[in-house]
């Protein structure tokens, strides 16, 4: 009776470690084929218990990112996050990823049929990267039936604490680099191109440490519309003004006749 009894909890016990088997092994997935969109959308899809059980494969598909496509990752993230800012960058931290984001889900005034848009800026660094990323983000709800002027958007920082060392734009559709002659006294610009349909899109700095000090940064997006008539595709006047809330230069727009503009500022804090 004894050998029956232990012989079925023997079987009983080969029996069960052949069905999780297949389950322990399909736990472990390859994303090194996803593209940066897709990567950023299960990172948000996956609880925190399942981002600790991936994280090794997340980790080798995210550290094996282009630069854009991680300035790209990062965006996607931001926007896409309906929860808790901490929360997420809680989330990345095992993935060997450093986020600081506050984003701004509503802004204001309104321009005409503007709607509105979620404007953010992050700092943002993989292990093993000497750099930090300074990246703004921006997605509009609907199009801009009144574009007059490029939109204007600056990433400012404080020159004394960050050293510029290279930029970049998620798309030339949506938005160009304007201006990076005073990329030494600490503001970047950009042209964002609201005359196309859905111009959300992202713009970055990569900065590297100065100074052991807290790296003050912060964005400037500037939002044009025409009061008259529908016009688009010239760039927007404007002049470097004396130091802005990060310590570095900032910019003033400098309208046309017809055109009315609101403006959005959203910052951080960088402890290197």
């Amino acid at each position: 009776m004894k050998k029956t009894l232990f012989s079925s909890i023997t079987c009983a016990t080969l029996l069960t470690s052949v069905l999780m088997a297949p389950v322990a092994n399909a736990a472990k997935v390859d994303y090194s084929s996803m593209t940066s969109k897709e990567l950023a959308n299960k990172v948000l899809s996956l609880s925190d218990k399942q981002i600790n059980s991936q994280h090794q494969s997340l980790e080798s598909a995210i550290a094996n990112l282009s630069d854009e496509d991680f300035d790209s990752f990062i965006h996607d993230l931001v926007m896409g996050n309906h929860g808790d800012d901490e929360d997420l960058s809680e989330k990345l931290k095992p993935l060997g990823v450093e986020l600081d984001t506050h984003k701004n889900d509503r802004i204001g005034p309104l321009a005409i049929e503007a709607g509105d848009l979620n404007f953010s800026v992050s700092s943002a660094k993989r292990t093993g990267e000497s750099f930090y990323r300074l990246i703004a983000s921006w997605s509009p709800s609907i199009s801009e039936f009144y574009p007059a002027t490029y939109d204007l958007m600056s990433i400012e920082w404080d020159p004394a604490v960050g050293q510029y060392y290279s930029s970049n734009v998620g798309s030339t559709k949506y938005a160009t680099a304007r201006d990076g002659s005073k990329r030494d006294q600490g503001v970047y610009m950009f042209n964002v191109h609201d005359y196309q349909i859905g111009f959300g899109s992202y713009a970055a700095v990569y900065v590297t440490k100065k100074a052991n000090k807290t790296l003050e940064y912060g964005a400037k997006y500037v939002h044009t519309y025409d009061t008259v008539t529908w016009s688009s595709n010239f760039e927007a006047n404007f002049s470097y003004a004396k130091t802005g809330p990060t310590g570095g230069l900032t910019f003033s727009f400098s309208p046309s006749k017809t055109e009315k503009s609101w403006q959005v500022w959203d910052d951080g804090a960088l402890q290197w």
